[in-house]
């Protein structure tokens, strides 16, 4: 699940730095687990232009809009808000999550979304946390009839800057759909682009509202209390 999340943060690698500017929606569901199954699904509208990106994701509990503007990343959720770099950021995610063995091979499939013709590429590779190493595999759909726009990779988040996002962004074209399978567990996220236009997008779209949170954290002092929050949920069954 915490890998699923750095796929969506991470589903449109890094911020796109070109001189195109766009708009895509992204709609992520999981397979495998019924219990998180419905949790697992979202809605993403990314906005991007040069070093500017505004993610809007909506589950069923929440709307987490996050925005990267340079070095700079803020993110509000409800009353819930943190600012921070995103240097800091991408360290203290790689100190919870490392990826090992990355291998990337293309495959001679094509197939359709949105009307481009994709290319399919296999990435395999191991997810390392303080108290599990997990063997994992992404089939990636990837056009290279459109170029300098990338929403999935800007949706990654600009912080996760590591070699499974390396990998992706090596990948010559624009992401229109990924599948996450976990071979221990067989449990599949599944990313797919519903909606993409090439557009410039106005700059007034970069703003966040955080005049509604409660505090501005450090992004440390967020996953601290979200950790908090969870500890306190695991003794209260139906709770969230």
């Amino acid at each position: 699940m915490k890998h699923k999340l750095l796929v969506i943060l991470v589903m449109a690698s890094g911020i796109i730095k070109s001189q195109y500017s766009g708009y895509c929606e992204v709609e992520t569901k999981t397979e495998g687990i019924p219990l998180f199954a419905k949790m697992g699904n979202t809605k993403v509208k990314v906005y991007s232009k040069n070093d500017k990106s505004l993610i809007e994701m909506k589950t069923i509990i929440s709307t987490v809009k996050t925005l990267y503007i340079g070095d700079d990343v803020t993110c509000t959720s409800g009353k819930d808000c943190y600012a921070d770099k995103k240097s800091v950021i991408s360290k203290l995610q790689a100190e919870d999550l490392a990826y090992e063995d990355v291998v990337v091979k293309k495959d001679p499939e094509t197939k359709t979304i949105l009307n481009y013709q994709c290319k399919k590429a296999v990435i395999t590779y191991k997810t390392k946390t303080k108290e599990l190493l997990t063997d994992q595999e992404t089939i990636v759909w990837y056009t290279d009839k459109i170029k300098g726009f990338d929403g999935y990779n800007a949706m990654q988040g600009a912080e996760n800057d590591n070699e499974y996002t390396k990998a992706l962004r090596s990948l010559d074209g624009c992401i229109l759909s990924t599948e996450n399978i976990s071979k221990e567990s067989n449990v599949k996220g599944i990313c797919t682009v519903t909606k993409l236009e090439i557009k410039d997008i106005p700059d007034d779209v970069f703003k966040l509202d955080t005049q509604k949170c409660d505090k501005i954290m450090t992004y440390k002092e967020f996953q601290t209390e979200m950790k908090r929050r969870a500890a306190m949920n695991s003794h209260r069954p139906g709770k969230y």
